[in-house]
């Protein structure tokens, strides 16, 4: 069952993938001719090395590499253009410094995305854990802002922050002052105020072209309240001699439970990933149909009392309906933390228990949702897979879970 589930979850996911959307822009060849058309919105992690577009809707979708693309752009979104750069890729993972306090430069042809135009470009590169920035004016070639970690020592780390000289002299306006530059960070947010700041003093700056791209950790953050109905349903069974060979088929029960979600938006892809944790209390009691002991020949009838504290922690992924709706998705573990208190008994028609109360757990479990997210409320409908008695030996169990959720997002 959990494989079926899985799968379907795969399928899903895929089916939703494939929806990324082709968006209205252009690029320039390299006869210097610009191609209207439309172009895959991958919203790049990682500068890219080709683009996936088409002419129109119902044209086949085509391939072009970095060699036959001089310029592209996603109208209102992102642009790049390719440049033959000079870039160090030193890296700034701890265990990987070097003694070398300058920078090891090599010649590549790579795209740069454009973040600032004006009388002062700035441009990004990403490739994994590589972040770096370059910068041009007119009739200038690109230059990367320098930028590297070293080792002073074997228990010193110093940094080489050429970056903030080259902007010093290459920026010349009152509105950039010593302190400024001074207290200047080496970060999206950081580099492209300055520049922003710089091209607006010598009213260069090109307000047409770029989305801001500078989000702060409340822009990748959610954090959901989420009430919502349980329906549970329970069958056990015991195979020994010993316990009288007992088993019990449990009402199917509806009841209220609370959770509190929260979500971390994944940075690509136009945020439709995610990473989310919930904590959820949820409890089950109920009385199961009567029998008939096989070894005693008495009426018996099992009561069960479980509470739990629920952590899913899983993924989502989103389909954006328009800007304030949206589907989705999400597959999840779920970690269940029993109560002491929860328990099996058995008890006689007169409800005296026949054997002592039986101290119960659970495994962890699988969740698949699904749902609709219109501006700050949502509603899921989930699944839970079967979860077994886990600390009694000799037993069988049956346990499902379907909600309905309903949230709201705090923040």
């Amino acid at each position: 069952m959990t494989r079926k589930i899985a799968l379907v979850f795969i399928l899903v996911v895929n089916t939703l993938f494939a929806q990324i959307s082709f968006e209205k822009g252009y690029f320039i060849n390299n006869t210097g001719e610009r191609i209207d058309c439309l172009i895959k919105n991958l919203d790049w992690q990682n500068n890219p090395t080709e683009i996936l577009y088409k002419n129109n809707e119902n044209s086949p979708e085509k391939k072009l590499s970095i060699h036959q693309v001089q310029e592209f752009s996603i109208l209102n979104s992102s642009k790049f253009i390719r440049a033959e750069v000079a870039i160090d890729r030193s890296s700034d993972v701890l265990h990987l410094l070097t003694r070398e306090r300058n920078p090891n430069f090599t010649n590549e042809l790579i795209f740069l995305k454009v973040l600032e135009e004006g009388k002062a470009n700035l441009y990004y590169y990403s490739d994994n854990n590589l972040t770096r920035f370059f910068f041009s004016k007119p009739n200038k070639k690109i230059t990367q802002l320098v930028y590297k970690r070293y080792l002073a020592n074997v228990s010193e780390i110093k940094t080489n922050n050429y970056y903030k000289q080259q902007i010093l002299k290459n920026l010349d306006s009152d509105k950039i002052s010593n302190s400024k530059i001074k207290w200047l960070k080496y970060n999206l947010k950081s580099l492209k105020g300055i520049f922003s700041l710089y091209n607006e003093s010598t009213n260069e700056l090109n307000t047409n072209q770029i989305k801001n791209d500078s989000k702060s950790f409340s822009d990748f953050f959610n954090l959901n309240v989420r009430p919502r109905i349980n329906n549970s349903s329970l069958s056990i069974a015991n195979s020994s001699i010993f316990q009288g060979f007992r088993s019990a088929i449990f009402e199917s029960k509806t009841n209220f439970g609370l959770g509190i979600e929260a979500e971390l938006l994944l940075p690509f892809n136009k945020n439709k990933w995610s990473v989310i944790i919930e904590a959820n209390y949820f409890e089950y009691e109920s009385l199961g149909q009567k029998f008939v002991n096989p070894v005693s020949l008495a009426n018996e009838q099992g009561k069960i009392t479980y509470k739990s504290l629920e952590i899913p922690v899983g993924i989502r992924h989103y389909m954006f309906l328009n800007e304030k709706l949206s589907l989705f998705v999400n597959l999840q573990v779920v970690f269940n933390n029993t109560f002491d208190s929860s328990s099996i008994e058995f008890i006689s028609e007169n409800d005296r228990p026949t054997i002592n109360p039986l101290s119960i757990s659970f495994t962890n479990n699988y969740a698949i949702g699904a749902g609709l997210k219109h501006k700050r409320f949502i509603l899921e409908f989930r699944h839970y897979t079967n979860k077994k008695l886990k600390n009694l030996t000799n037993w069988d169990s049956e346990f499902s879970t379907n909600s309905i959720i309903l949230g709201y997002a705090l923040f």
